[in-house]
């Protein structure tokens, strides 16, 4: 008996997908890249459009994940800049998914970045402009210091030196 690719890869491509499923099934952290190793060696034997969509959205699910995470470590630093990076690893996550559950999730968490980012520079500006008008209020308290120790007799030696007064 005689088999075809046609007969043969979608066989292969299910095993590799199996294969990549199992990894799943282990205590602890997952070896993603394993995975994706596995499922990148399931796509050389996706003998139809249907089979390579399939391992391309799991394949596209692993960076999401990674990417999210990475967000939320990023946030979690709790800087300006680093809220920035959050929103790019998620506006970078957010192409990897047609899901609409999981695009407004992200949008979300994106919102909530930049409201966090706002509040930090608005918080920022009031401290600025505070510590710029204390430091002109004492600037202002010195120079009322200075004037009010000024000695006012100048004036007055000033008429007693003129020449004819000797």
């Amino acid at each position: 008996m005689t088999y075809r690719s046609g007969d043969v890869y979608p066989l292969v491509f299910q095993y590799y997908i199996d294969k990549a499923d199992a990894l799943l099934d282990v205590p602890g952290i997952p070896d993603f890249e394993g995975i994706k190793a596995t499922l990148k060696t399931a796509l050389e034997y996706g003998s139809t459009n249907a089979l390579r969509a399939l391992a391309y959205q799991r394949l596209d699910n692993i960076d999401r994940l990674i990417l999210t995470y990475k967000a939320d470590v990023a946030a979690s630093r709790g800087t300006i800049d680093d809220l920035k990076a959050a929103i790019g690893f998620l506006n970078a996550a957010d192409k990897l998914t047609t899901d609409m559950v999981q695009k407004e999730l992200v949008a979300r968490t994106i919102a909530a970045h930049e409201a966090a980012i706002t509040a930090m520079e608005e918080q920022a500006a009031a401290e600025q402009a505070a510590e710029q008008a204390a430091n002109e209020a004492k600037t202002e308290a010195v120079s009322d210091q200075q004037a009010e120790n000024t000695p006012e007799d100048d004036e007055e030696s000033d008429e007693d030196s003129e020449p004819g007064n000797e």
